[in-house]
């Protein structure tokens, strides 16, 4: 099937129930038309009842909502923001991708932190940085390998200074040359020293920084 339609992930299913809701909502007040004709008890009966019955149920609903959930669904907790129209971007990540994107020629390999890897593919002109996002990067395991899909993973970590293993610094001065990496951006951590004296003797030079990331660039 993935040969004819591409692959089907499991957040498609979130669309099944929408057509079947629909023509709930839609088809509802026509059962309320027949419950609302005449004066009678029954007809009394079933205008209270077309009420009483949607406004309970919104009361559950609201009650679910704040009872059952740590918290809400608007909370900042859970990333969420009320304002006008916006870029969906962080300021100052976005600020830097760009930054990166225009350090070095059009489709050059490039060195990021997670947190700004996914911007990079917004800008025309773009590099090409070794991850974007792992869940990516797994998808091409078969085709990549496992050693360079690790190799590149553990790279990416390495200039967030998230990386755990003891041989990460060994690692990344030859994913320098094996990838042939053009620009790197560092995110400031207690891996930044080591980062910066590999990118010293591996022929880059300083082109940007700030107190929380800086560019490299080859010379």
């Amino acid at each position: 099937m993935e040969n004819l339609t591409g692959p089907t992930y499991w957040r498609n299913l979130w669309a099944l129930p929408v057509p079947l809701l629909l023509a709930l909502v839609l088809v509802a007040p026509l059962g309320w038309v027949d419950a609302v004709r005449g004066s009678g008890t029954e007809a009394r009966l079933g205008r209270a009842a077309a009420w009483i019955g949607p406004a309970l149920g919104l009361l559950l609903a609201v009650a679910l909502a704040i009872g059952v959930p740590r918290y809400t669904a608007l909370s900042p907790r859970n990333n969420v923001e009320l304002h006008f129209p916006s870029l969906k971007v962080e300021p100052v990540e976005y600020d830097w991708a760009k930054l990166l994107t225009h350090s070095v020629p059009p489709g050059s390999v490039v060195v990021a932190p997670l947190s700004i890897t996914p911007w990079l593919a917004t800008f025309h002109d773009r590099v090409q940085p070794l991850v974007v996002r792992p869940m990516y990067l797994d998808r091409h395991r078969s085709q990549l390998g496992t050693e360079t899909a690790n190799h590149r993973l553990l790279m990416t970590l390495f200039v967030a200074g998230k990386s755990k293993r003891s041989d990460a610094a060994r690692w990344f001065a030859d994913g320098l040359r094996v990838f042939d990496v053009r620009a790197v951006c560092l995110k400031r951590s207690k891996a930044t020293p080591r980062a910066r004296a590999i990118l010293q003797r591996s022929g880059f030079r300083p082109y940007q920084h700030s107190e929380a990331y800086e560019i490299w660039i080859r010379r």
